[in-house]
């Protein structure tokens, strides 16, 4: 379009000159002509001609009414040979002038259209900047997440140190419940040795062993014990193993002592001394300063990295504010759940027209079977109308000859005897009752019939309110029905939230009730729960 213009204007332009060119060389044509004598009778035709005439009027503009000026205000002179002569000069000369001053005009072009950046070139210039926007943007977040990986496996050190601090926590605490343990042993045997012992010598027979009045329970448990400790101690204490000798050689003849044997108490002194080495090699308070240390950093770390990524987050989302959101999962359920409930209702509307189909299908049918039995009254009737027409015509024809019907009538009376005749008559006579009988039976049958179509119409107008009204019922209660879900999915998810802010407040509360009796503790005691 840019080009277009630009080509138009040098056109323009380039015509213009070519104008002005071709009028100087007329001018310099006619004004070197002008000195020739036998050419001087050519230099009166411009004069006549109407182009030049004064009474011609030159396009609108105030330069060409100020160039006109001089030709209709002096009217030259025809037969001034020197005013002839100057007539086509002067003539081209304001034209030239003219010409000038229009030259200094600025071209307009009314038609050209406002040149205005493309819609293509809008598109690429917004997305060139979305480009430039998006790489700062994957710069910057590059950058936080080197940030945030540093910080990360300075995190899994932390961590690391802490889950050794809790390995050697939980190795104390085991080493500390196996010599529990074992000096609860040790002091239940104790009791026991006390208790046989001053039962002996309350009976005055020390060589009695007493075994029987030990508890069986307390026996077992021993032996039970013993046999842990030999395994544990045999697994970690090789050496002493081997300086024992074989662990199955004969005891003492001595006949379930409630004491035990010289070997079972080293072993389990040495067990108990084991267990003491194990819980002295760590340092209890040491390891809790340093993980109270390390649980400061992880913290401050944990701080960091969260800060971090929430600012990337939020640059990353102010960026990208002008593309549409997408919808949470939540919004996309919910959908789901409506439209399947508009498809239950529509398959109830559809079961309840296909209800209203199969009535009308019904009443149809039973339409069907009345335009039958009308058509075989229809039939009846004509049949009858039929034979009254023909019994008409006979009638009229024995009316038309009665020379002839008295002849039929004479031999009728004369052939047929009187006993007959009355019997024909009888005959005629209920035949006439029966017919009027069965006119009666027939209008009451008409009546009935008509009293049953009304009766039906309205029963069916009956039936297709109550179709209406147990739509409409169904329409009502699936609507109160959505309502109260929905009302109940809101209540179950203030529900939720509250029970949420509930429960981590409690968490809260106790993390902060455990950590002020940790620290009330370490201040009173100066030691460990251990």
């Amino acid at each position: 379009m840019v080009l277009e213009v630009f080509g138009t204007f040098f056109v323009c332009k380039c015509i213009k000159i070519l104008g002005k060119m071709i009028l100087m060389f007329s001018f310099c044509l006619l004004k070197t002509l002008s000195h020739y004598p036998q050419i001087s009778k050519l230099q009166g035709y411009p004069q006549e001609d109407s182009f030049f005439s004064p009474s011609t009027s030159v396009p609108s503009s105030p330069d060409s009414a100020e160039s006109c000026t001089p030709t209709t205000e002096t009217p030259l002179a025809l037969n001034d040979p020197l005013s002839r002569m100057q007539a086509p000069i002067s003539t081209l000369q304001n034209l030239i002038q003219y010409l000038q001053d229009l030259s200094g005009m600025q071209p307009s072009l009314p038609c050209a259209p406002k040149v205005q950046p493309s819609y293509l070139e809008t598109e690429m210039e917004w997305l060139k900047g979305k480009l430039d926007c998006l790489k700062r943007l994957n710069a910057q977040l590059c950058v936080t997440l080197e940030e945030c990986k540093s910080d990360s496996e300075k995190l899994s050190m932390h961590l690391g140190r802490l889950e050794s601090t809790c390995t050697a926590f939980r190795l104390a605490l085991q080493s500390s419940e196996k010599c529990l343990k074992a000096y609860s042993v040790m002091l239940a045997l104790t009791e026991a040795k006390g208790d046989i012992i001053l039962g002996q010598m309350a009976e005055g027979d020390l060589l009695k062993s007493g075994w029987s009045l030990l508890p069986k329970d307390l026996e077992i448990k021993t032996k039970l014990f013993m046999m842990e400790v030999k395994k544990t101690f045999k697994q970690d204490r090789t050496k002493l193993e081997a300086d024992k000798g074989d662990p199955r050689s004969p005891s003492l003849p001595r006949f379930y002592s409630p004491w035990l044997s010289e070997e079972d108490e080293q072993m389990l002194k040495s067990y108990v001394q084991h267990l003491k080495q194990d819980v002295a090699s760590i340092s209890i308070m040491e390891n809790l300063q340093m993980g109270q240390d390390v649980h400061s950093e992880v913290a401050h770390l944990a701080d960091v990295i969260k800060t971090k990524a929430d600012n990337a987050i939020e640059v990353s989302s102010e960026t990208s504010a002008s593309r549409p959101d997408k919808p949470l999962r939540s919004h996309i359920v919910q959908e789901l759940l409506d439209t399947k409930e508009g498809l239950a209702e529509v398959k109830g509307s559809i079961q309840l027209l296909q209800t209203e189909k199969r009535a009308l299908e019904l009443q149809s049918l039973s339409y069907l079977e009345e335009e039958k039995a009308y058509m075989l009254i229809r039939d009846q009737l004509q049949q009858e109308l039929s034979d009254w027409a023909e019994k008409s015509k006979e009638e009229d024809c024995g009316g038309k000859h009665p020379v002839y019907g008295r002849a039929v009538s004479d031999y009728c009376e004369q052939s047929i005897p009187h006993a007959n005749m009355q019997r024909l008559l009888e005959s005629l006579a209920r035949s006439s009752e029966t017919r009027a009988r069965v006119e009666g039976l027939s209008e009451e049958l008409d009546e009935l019939t008509c009293r049953v179509h009304a009766q039906r119409a309205q029963s069916a107008k009956i039936i297709m309110d109550f179709f209406k009204a147990h739509r409409n019922l169904f329409m009502t209660y699936q609507n109160a029905q959505k309502k109260y879900h929905e009302q109940q999915r809101r209540l179950e998810s203030q529900a939720h939230m509250m029970s949420q802010c509930h429960i981590q407040q409690l968490h809260d509360l106790m993390q902060n009730i455990l950590s002020l009796q940790a620290q009330q503790t370490a201040r009173e005691t100066g030691e460990t729960s251990l």
